[in-house]
């Protein structure tokens, strides 16, 4: 399936950067991250969409900081929502109109160049969904995380999305 392809070439990348080694605090490369403080934060915009329509949207400042400045290391939920049931996840996973989803999205890991946001949905009973979503802080981008469920991240600057029925 392309979703897990493009979560495993996602992973591929992390590991690999990673595996160069860590460097000294005095060469260490900054990286964005939503877990820190900055004199001028860049504001990006989260939007969670089902058939385009609004599922959640919210704000969310990005800093462009060394390691020692992001001050937390474990990363916690930015976004917990519900979605209403009654979809199918991954061509595999039914729900019924019923039951309450839970959505989550995270800082899963911060670069120099991007964050990655990780996406998941779950029941009570089982994970729906668990991928990977690229923000690139100050550009826009879309991606499509499974049948008619998309993300998309965008500075706060630009003008407000339409179809938020």
């Amino acid at each position: 399936m392309r979703i897990r392809l493009r979560s495993v070439c996602l992973v591929a990348l992390l590991a690999a950067r990673v595996l160069r080694g860590q460097n000294s605090a005095a060469d260490e490369p900054a990286l964005w991250s939503s877990y820190g403080t900055c004199a001028h934060p860049t504001a990006m915009i989260i939007e969670l969409r089902a058939d385009e329509r609004l599922l959640h949207r919210k704000t969310v400042n990005f800093c462009h900081s060394r390691h020692a400045q992001i001050w937390q290391r474990h990363f916690a939920s930015m976004m917990t929502f519900a979605v209403p049931g009654g979809r199918t996840y991954q061509d595999e996973y039914r729900t019924t109109r019923a039951e309450a989803i839970r959505a989550d999205v995270w800082q899963a890991s911060a670069d120099t160049d991007a964050v990655v946001l990780g996406i998941s949905f779950a029941s009570k009973r089982q994970i729906l969904l668990n991928t990977l979503h690229l923000l690139m802080p100050g550009k826009s981008r879309t991606d499509t995380i499974d049948r008619g469920l998309t993300v998309t991240s965008y500075p706060a600057s630009a003008r407000k999305r339409s179809n938020d029925r």
